[in-house]
């Protein structure tokens, strides 16, 4: 075998690997948090990268959020509206690459990734510290905040807290290393042997894991993944999404921020299914007057 090939077949496995590691732990949270086996989301991964590789690229469309799409769709609609919904989201970010005329730096997309990122944060951060609060929306896990208090399970804490510094570091100090296998993969790994040795499988554990929060059935070591991991994996996920160039572009202009803030307000306010509908109508309307702005900049120039 030649060099070349070699060199062709050992950059596949490579991919192989990222892919495998970048899109497993999504799926296990994603598939935790609605009650849907994670083999379900890996299906639904292949789906979105068919269409959304490219996007990604292009920074319109991170698988992420794909995964967020799927989750809180199924959520409120169902399995199929979600991987309808997944399915149109992605044909619509490929359709999008070719538009002649498209606007990077759209106060709907800046304004949707953040709240995306509070909306899950809000949401998750019951499973993180163990809290017990219950809600479908920001409005109505904020209330159950408020009314149970803080009473925090530390060892979740600790598990949660060891996956966020995972997450965070690890791409830097050891960028080679995580570009082929990925930090929310190793993050997970680690807690989960931890949870082994701290948490025996004889012993009653008061940690939440895969095994005792999950209504389907999952075999062997992987039900003792920690809950407060996956959670962690998605909070810190979605904060990764979040372009801060892109936001601090949406202040540029007086009709910039009006969009950006009825695009956050109503999906913090109405719930991540409906955000994702309202922002898809402020973004029609707000791409037709970006066009009519060009256009009638290119004539009086």
């Amino acid at each position: 075998m030649s060099t070349e090939k070699k060199q062709t077949i050992k950059s596949f496995i490579l991919k192989l690997i990222t892919l495998f590691t970048d899109v497993l732990p999504f799926s296990f949270s994603a598939a935790m948090f609605i009650g849907f086996k994670h083999y379900i989301f890996i299906l639904i991964a292949v789906i979105l990268l068919m269409f959304s590789v490219k996007a990604s690229d292009k920074k319109i469309m991170p698988m992420y959020v794909g995964f967020l799409v799927v989750m809180f769709f199924s959520d409120a609609l169902g399995i199929t509206a979600a991987v309808v919904s997944l399915f149109l989201f992605g044909v619509a970010a490929a359709v999008y690459l070719f538009l002649p005329e498209r606007n990077p730096d759209s106060p709907i997309a800046s304004a949707f990734s953040l709240a995306t990122a509070l909306t899950v944060t809000v949401l998750l951060t019951t499973h993180y510290f163990g809290i017990g609060a219950s809600g479908v929306n920001v409005r109505e896990m904020i209330s159950s905040y408020l009314s149970l208090g803080f009473h925090p399970n530390w060892r979740g804490v600790l598990y949660g807290t060891i996956v966020m510094v995972i997450m965070i570091t690890f791409p830097r100090k050891f960028k080679k290393f995580c570009n082929v296998v990925k930090a929310p993969f190793i993050a997970i790994g680690i807690t989960l042997i931890l949870n082994l040795f701290l948490n025996p499988p004889d012993m009653k554990t008061a940690i939440t894991e895969i095994g005792n929060f999950s209504s389907v059935t999952f075999s062997g070591i992987i039900n003792r993944i920690p809950i407060p991991s996956l959670a962690v994996v998605m909070i810190v996920g979605a904060w990764e999404s979040v372009e801060w160039k892109k936001v601090k572009n949406a202040f540029s202009s007086v009709h910039s921020v009006v969009f950006f803030i009825i695009s956050i307000v109503s999906t913090l306010y109405f719930g991540y299914v409906y955000g994702i509908l309202i922002s898809a109508v402020l973004y029609i309307i707000y791409s037709i007057i970006f066009r009519k702005s060009k256009t009638h900049e290119s004539q009086i120039a």
